[in-house]
């Protein structure tokens, strides 16, 4: 559990500000939160994308399946889609924690620097080997893309 509070403690304090506006069924409306990143209930990944000038994250899934050798891990496949929205190419970093009904950190997950082409899109995609139950408790994401120029 420090790691996964230590690599919280990381995302949080990674250092380029996120840029995000969130939306759920209407359209996307500006927040002065958007600096700390967004937040989203696991019941609303459905129909959830957040959006800058720059990034549109969408599609963010989390599917936990048992190790057949050791029955206490669970593989939990944290899944999302990212597009480059700009005429330009970009490099980025997605961050998410997962929390569980407390606030508490449960996981967290930072991808490794990532680039976009004009207008691309990507799917990123990494599976987390956790306590087997982690993705069932988790009832909150909060989300962040770090851009670096």
């Amino acid at each position: 559990m420090k790691n996964v509070v230590a690599g919280f403690a990381l995302a949080l304090t990674f250092g380029i500000a996120p840029l995000f506006a969130q939306t759920g069924k209407e359209s996307a409306k500006e927040s002065g939160e958007l600096a700390k990143g967004v937040e989203v209930a696991i019941k609303d990944l459905e129909d959830y994308s957040a959006k800058n000038d720059q990034f549109l994250l969408n599609n963010i899934s989390l599917k936990e399946t048992a190790d057949e050798e050791n029955k206490s891990i669970g593989h939990v496949r944290v899944s999302s889609n990212v597009r480059n929205r700009t005429d330009k190419n970009l490099k980025y970093r997605l961050m998410i924690v997962g929390f569980d009904a407390s606030k508490k950190p449960l996981w967290t997950y930072n991808s490794h620097n990532q680039e976009l082409g004009a207008k691309d899109q990507a799917t990123l995609e990494d599976t987390l080997a956790l306590p087997v139950g982690t993705a069932k408790a988790t009832t909150t994401l909060w989300a962040r893309i770090v851009h670096f120029p």
